[in-house]
């Protein structure tokens, strides 16, 4: 499992109001057999799969800049009213603000969430990650898919 870290000194623990350290199970796969989820269908219809799908790309995400040796710093952002980020990487130049959605057909309102929230940390870069299968945006602001996105990862300049 992977925690964000609630004990650290630095400036996340001031912006952070939240319910307190969010907690995402890094083995999905683990996850599903001991839930007795056998197919994809299954799957589907279980309350928790978008929270199962959180958990899988972040995995991914933070697994990728690992291999790739990246130096980074990896945060879950909410605020008391609600607004939220699944992911903040912090690169120490660069902030990037992730949400991470279980559609295949993000809507505008999702990015437009993503933006504000974003602005609240001063996000240099934000990705909407779904299921879409084409990805759109203006590099600053990203709707795509995982598999785009380990590959904005792989080929950051942070």
């Amino acid at each position: 499992m992977w925690q964000d870290d609630p004990g650290s000194d630095d400036w996340w623990n001031l912006l952070r109001h939240g319910t307190g350290p969010k907690v995402y199970w890094r083995d999905s796969g683990l996850l599903h057999a001991l839930l007795n989820v056998p197919d994809k269908k299954a799957l589907l219809s279980q309350p928790w799969v978008g929270a199962s799908w959180e958990g899988y790309v972040i995995e991914q995400a933070l697994g990728q800049l690992s291999s790739c040796s990246q130096n980074f710093d990896a945060y879950y952002f909410r605020t008391n009213d609600g607004h939220e980020l699944d992911l903040v990487l912090d690169f120490g130049k660069e902030l990037w603000a992730v949400e991470i959605k279980l559609t295949s057909s993000p809507s505008p309102e999702d990015m437009a969430r993503l933006n504000k929230t974003a602005d609240m940390i001063k996000a240099s870069k934000r990705f909407l990650i779904s299921q879409t299968q084409k990805p759109s945006g203006d590099g600053r602001r990203v709707s795509c898919s995982l598999p785009s996105f380990l590959e904005y990862l792989v080929h950051s300049e942070s």
